[in-house]
């Protein structure tokens, strides 16, 4: 009897110890998803952000985000293509988690270039947030040809002011009546020959046509000869770096077809000048394609 009875006793402690496994078995934990990862604020250059905009070539744009205090995040990423290129990352620790991140905008960037740049956090169970924002390139360059007259041609105006969506070409009485617009005079010289010169230049006193003892402004343009390729140059930041201001002076001359000339005005506007058609004399004239900035 005494046997039966320790016998019984094991089978029931055996059957509790089972009934507990399977029990263990049926609810394993899992990790807790009642708070996924959030985004407080999302602001560009100090404004709140509504997903894209526009930039110059060369803009360095400011962004800061702020990730939910109902997490605890652990890393984040900054990607920008569409996500293929990472740009930045780093760890992170606590709630409420502010990154921020300059990005330049490539000075080489054309008009019309767009580029998304995509943040991501992690928190600590895997979940993942994000924002983006689209960088739209909006860069305005002005091209427009031009013609010039000698100070013997009664046909062209000799003085030229760059700084318009297609440029302005006085004759000497309106030039005299808008001096302080105009950037270069053109004059055909015996020894200079064709030559673009700022009106502050003295060897355009020379020309006493064109009356300019009576000028009180004589602004002086910085110009100089490039060897930069005019065709290749699609941006205004591009135009401001062919610009090198230790070759500047007040003139260029011997200018022929395909000379190119680039130019800072004193309100520091950057222009590229291609030269396309020069008829030699005082009486002839120069014709040239311009790229400025607005």
């Amino acid at each position: 009897m005494k046997r039966l009875v320790q016998l019984l006793a094991m089978a029931i402690i055996g059957s509790l110890i089972l009934t507990s496994c399977g029990e263990d078995t049926l609810t394993p934990s899992e990790p807790t998803t009642d708070n996924p990862p959030s985004v407080v604020s999302f602001s560009v250059d100090g404004q709140a952000s509504n997903g894209s905009g526009n930039h110059a070539p060369g803009d360095n744009v400011e962004f800061e985000i702020t990730f939910g205090d109902d997490i605890e995040l652990q890393s984040y990423e900054i990607r920008e293509s569409a996500g293929t290129d990472l740009l930045d990352s780093g760890t992170a620790s606590g709630t409420n988690w502010l990154v921020s991140y300059t990005h330049p905008v490539r000075r080489t960037a054309a008009n019309g270039f767009s580029n998304l740049i995509t943040f991501i956090g992690t928190d600590t169970q895997g979940q993942q947030v994000s924002e983006s924002y689209t960088i739209n390139v909006v860069d305005t360059v002005y091209e427009y040809s031009i013609s010039l007259g000698g100070d013997q041609n009664a046909g062209t105006g000799s003085f030229y002011a760059a700084i318009s969506e297609t440029g302005t070409v006085y004759f000497v009485a309106d030039a005299r009546d808008n001096q302080e617009s105009v950037d270069l005079i053109y004059f055909y010289g015996a020894t200079q020959m064709a030559t673009l010169a700022a009106p502050s230049d003295t060897l355009v006193d020379d020309f006493s046509a064109y009356d300019l003892d009576s000028w009180t402004t004589r602004n002086a343009t910085e110009l100089h000869a490039s060897t930069v390729d005019f065709d290749a140059i699609d941006n205004s930041v591009a135009i401001q770096d062919a610009f090198d201001a230790s070759l500047s002076q007040t003139r260029v001359n011997m200018l022929d077809v395909d000379s190119v000339v680039a130019f800072r005005t004193v309100a520091g506007v950057y222009g590229l000048i291609r030269v396309t058609e020069v008829n030699a004399g005082q009486a002839g004239d120069i014709t040239f394609d311009v790229k400025v900035q607005p």
